[in-house]
């Protein structure tokens, strides 16, 4: 205690008597009695300094008054952030206000749990990752950090030359790592560094040697980054209790950064209140989201078309929307790197001679049971049919149930030549489960020698039309960009005419097998016709290669787009024939909208010759009409009068009216579970079309500023990335 009054009194004589700052000290409004550790080594160091701390709960962090009345916030250990706690704390920084983490996982996540506290498995990770325990990035993306393993005891230490935190230490050589006084090792973290991003290493340690790693890597323990106008700094290692332990390297850089918190001007209310990212933020605090999550290769390497169709394609198209905005060619690398990456795990197991990536999420393992035609008793075994999603249990073998008395039974695997169940007691009508994956019942009165076989089909990976598309768009898009731009062509000319040609005759000619044309100028894909595919359960497997049901709207729509951008690139007569497609796949959606009001509104899947009377949810429906925007600005069946309809389908339906705490409806009509408002992906879109939707956009944004929402806004109306309109700023 006597170390930590002498530090304590060289801090208050340092910084003076004229100390009048605040430091916020953020926690969890959702906890019953939310309050600041008076015993916290940090608030300990900050009072004795003539600093005020007081408490900041994560839920009072959206209220600007609040944030401007502190000259810092200081982040002890693990917080879940709400998403406009995390907006709020993101536009603090930017604009000026300094950022204090101490801990192995500080500020971890955006909390989903409406709780407004750390709840397991409850959360929706944004920015920072929680990977086995381990926190995999940083909590803003300019502070391009993150812990990555904790407990470390660490050897040596070097602190960085040219730091203003640093200065008055011995810097830019190894220091002995200091014990704590009772002999035991102070322990740290380990921290991610993206250099990249501006992020730069404090200091940094090389752990102990042990015998399985005689000669550890150095690891970042605190990383400094300037973001905006203000300041973020993530220590791992316990710096004040060092210092309170008289370790005079921590003793001088504790004192530095309690000066310079001390001195760090609180952000402006107003500024606080309208923070809007420019470009060259926006453009920042992306590469720094995008190379924080793996390492910057997204679910790349992945070969499940489910994982690249629904995360690795908004990636993509993310690159592409990023380079539109930017002009940044590095956004073009990052889509060579990552398509290059995906096109290596192409493959073609079903032999159709055309190359794709596939999933068996949405495949069922099949059983078919029957009875042996020369059984004596009076039993049957059910169903006919058995299906299984995605089970990977199910072996492919046969199996045969035979009955060794009246009331026993063995299974036994015939291509393994193996009994997997002996003597089983019989009751009719209970299940059986020694089949791996399938279960069946048999009821009625078997006789002693009667069999029954089960034949089963184990889970196949398949193709889908939506992932293709979801993928192929962003490709698209960025062969467009390359060809329509001569001074792209001697770095990305060669990619773009190999991704032209994969796309040409692979993705865009292999569901043509699927097609239907209805009616005159209208088509669609249908479903492929295959037993294993899950969509099919209600058809009886022998009808269902005659059966024509069209795939949802959102799937072969999202195709579509690709149709659509590609038409605009190749050469006649393939352009006429693809737009000529994706006109009939317009055509075919439109005939399915039904006008409510002044708006549009659209199931996810119709019956052919009828109309549903269902309403798509917000997020399948933006995937289907972001085809009907690109087809309209494109100049493709759909109108501006057609866009407008969709536009009061936001704007009438799914809004709530708020502009203060808007909501959106889950459902396209209205109904479902209400949700706060995001940017709303591709409904962004419709803001080209209505100034009214680009207003309620533009309101979501500043309560919410953050680089994808501008993005989004951006692609809808570039004049946003120069100034808004003054009548659009209200």
């Amino acid at each position: 205690m006597r170390k930590l009054i002498i530090v304590m009194v060289v801090l208050t004589l340092s910084l003076g008597t004229a100390v009048a700052a605040t430091v916020g000290y953020v926690t969890y409004g959702g906890l019953e009695n939310p309050a600041v550790n008076d015993e916290d080594g940090w608030v300990r160091a900050m009072r004795e300094a003539g600093l005020t701390v007081e408490l900041v709960k994560t839920t009072d962090l959206p209220d600007p008054e609040t944030l401007a009345h502190c000259n810092a916030l200081y982040v002890p250990g693990t917080i879940a952030f709400t998403e406009a706690g995390f907006a709020a704390l993101q536009k603090y920084v930017q604009c000026g206000g300094w950022l204090l983490l101490q801990g192995f996982y500080s500020a971890t996540s955006l909390d989903k749990s409406g709780k407004d506290i750390f709840i397991k498995d409850k959360h929706a990770w944004k920015i920072i990752r929680l990977e086995k325990g381990a926190c995999r990035t940083g909590i803003l993306p300019a502070t391009g950090a993150g812990a990555r393993a904790s407990g470390l005891t660490i050897a040596k230490l070097r602190l960085a030359d040219g730091f203003a935190l640093t200065e008055g230490t011995e810097t830019g050589t190894v220091l002995d790592m200091a014990k704590r006084p009772n002999a035991k090792p102070y322990l740290c973290a380990a921290l991610h560094y993206f250099p990249v991003i501006g992020a730069r290493p404090l200091i940094s340690g090389v752990p102990e040697a042990t015998e399985d790693n005689q000669q550890p890597e150095t690891l970042s323990l605190a990383v400094y980054n300037e973001y905006g106008s203000g300041k973020c700094l993530w220590l791992t290692l316990p710096l004040v209790e060092m210092a309170a332990d008289g370790v005079e390297f921590a003793q001088t850089i504790t004192q530095n950064i309690i000066s310079a918190i001390a001195a760090n001007p609180p952000p402006q209310a107003e500024e606080l209140a309208g923070m809007i990212p420019t470009v060259e933020e926006a453009m920042a605090d992306l590469k720094a989201y995008d190379i924080a999550f793996r390492s910057g290769k997204g679910y790349s390497d992945s070969p499940d078309s489910g994982m690249l169709g629904w995360a690795e394609a908004s990636r993509l198209l993310m690159y592409i929307e990023c380079y539109r905005v930017s002009d940044d060619a590095y956004w073009l690398d990052k889509i060579v790197d990552h398509f290059d990456r995906m096109i290596a795990n192409l493959s073609d197991p079903d032999g159709d001679g055309y190359l794709g990536w596939q999933t068996i999420t949405y495949s069922d393992a099949l059983g078919w049971p029957k009875a042996d035609e020369n059984n004596k008793g009076e039993a049957e075994i059910a169903p006919e049919l058995v299906r299984v999603r995605n089970n990977t249990d199910v072996t492919g073998h046969t199996y045969t149930i035979e009955f060794v008395e009246a009331d026993s039974f063995n299974v036994i695997d015939t291509d393994a030549v193996m009994l997997v169940a002996r003597e089983e007691t019989y009751k009719s009508g209970a299940a059986i489960t020694a089949i791996p994956g399938i279960k069946v019942t048999i009821a009625g009165t078997p006789a002693k020698g009667d069999k029954f076989e089960v034949r089963t089909e184990a889970v196949i990976p398949l193709e889908w039309a939506v992932h293709d598309g979801t993928v192929t768009y962003a490709i698209a898009l960025f062969v467009e960009a390359v060809e329509k731009n001569a001074a792209l062509h001697e770095n990305y000319g060669e990619k773009a005419d190999e991704y032209a040609k994969l796309l040409t005759e692979n993705f865009l000619k292999k569901w043509d097998y699927v097609w239907v044309e209805p009616a005159e100028g209208m088509g669609f894909l249908k479903w492929e016709p295959i037993v294993a595919n899950p969509y099919l359960r209600s058809i009886a497997p022998q009808d269902i290669p005659n059966t024509i049901r069209a795939i949802p709207h959102n799937q072969y729509l999202a195709l579509g787009r690709t149709y659509l951008v590609m038409a605009d690139v190749v050469d006649e007569p393939l352009a006429s024939q693809w737009r000529d497609k994706a006109a009939k796949m317009a055509r075919y959606f439109k005939s399915k909208l039904r006008k409510t009001g002044d708006a549009y509104t659209f199931a996810y899947w119709d019956p052919v010759e009828e109309l549903s009377e269902g309403a798509d949810d917000f997020g399948h429906g933006a995937l289907s009409l972001s085809f009907a925007i690109e087809a309209a600005n494109r100049g493709v069946v759909f109108s501006e009068e057609d866009m407008t309809r969709f536009a009061h389908t936001l704007f009438d339906q799914i809004w709530d009216g708020s502009v203060a705490e808007p909501r959106f409806a889950g459902r396209v009509d209205g109904e479902g579970e209400m949700r706060d408002a995001g940017m709303g992906g591709h409904w962004a879109g419709l803001c080209r079309y209505s100034d009214e939707v680009w207003r309620l956009f533009w309101a979501i944004l500043r309560q919410k500023p953050g680089a994808n929402g501008f993005l989004n806004l951006w692609y809808a109306r570039p004049e946003v990335a120069e100034a808004p309109p003054a009548a659009r700023n209200e």
